[in-house]
């Protein structure tokens, strides 16, 4: 990645993160970057353009920890619990504001935007590989059980960013745990 592409996508990380995408001007971003506005504009013509590369960066990030923590696994079961830990590290790490692909989505009316288009291909790439997992553990359930757990992760992000990491979202996540024990015991008959 070019050296001021990367500066800019994380200087906007840090601060959509803190601040949220509609209170950041890109007067201010390119301040923050040390770089000149024009350099900052070459990288991303509007901030639209830089909405879109963050977080489909941030969906990069995330969907490789999800594939890495499935790969290692030993189970199907093994690899869906992992993933629930790794939403579950995720409510607890400081400064946590929520799902910050929801949390942009909903700065933007239009349904075509970078971020509503870009969170809606996130999701649905995260409920593929729950999906497809949870299949193998049980081709009967495995897509249901794919859906509620994708619908216990929402909910989790949702219930954590108002009432905190001890709040229901930690609740979802035991749920979402006990779902995946609960399918795994009948696909073992």
């Amino acid at each position: 990645m070019d050296e001021r592409r990367r500066r800019v996508l994380e200087v906007a990380t840090r601060l959509f993160t803190e601040h949220g995408v509609h209170a950041v001007g890109m007067d201010r971003l390119v301040e923050e970057t040390g770089l000149a506005k024009m350099s900052v504009y070459r990288v991303f013509p509007t901030k639209d353009d830089l909405v879109g590369a963050y977080l489909q960066e941030l969906a990069v990030q995330i969907l490789d920890l999800v594939d890495r923590d499935i790969a290692r696994a030993a189970t199907p079961a093994d690899a869906l619990h992992a993933v629930l830990d790794g939403v579950a590290a995720d409510l607890r790490r400081p400064g946590f504001r929520g799902c910050p692909f929801g949390n942009a989505a909903a700065e933007f009316d239009d349904p075509d935007h970078a971020a509503r288009r870009t969170a809606r291909e996130y999701r649905q790439a995260l409920l593929d590989r729950l999906d497809a997992t949870a299949r193998r553990l049980d081709p009967v359930e495995g897509r249901r059980l794919a859906r509620r757990l994708a619908a216990l992760v929402d909910g989790a992000y949702l219930s954590t960013a108002h009432l905190g990491p001890d709040g229901p979202g930690a609740e979802a996540v035991d749920l979402a745990h006990e779902l995946v024990d609960a399918v795994a015991a009948s696909a073992r008959g």
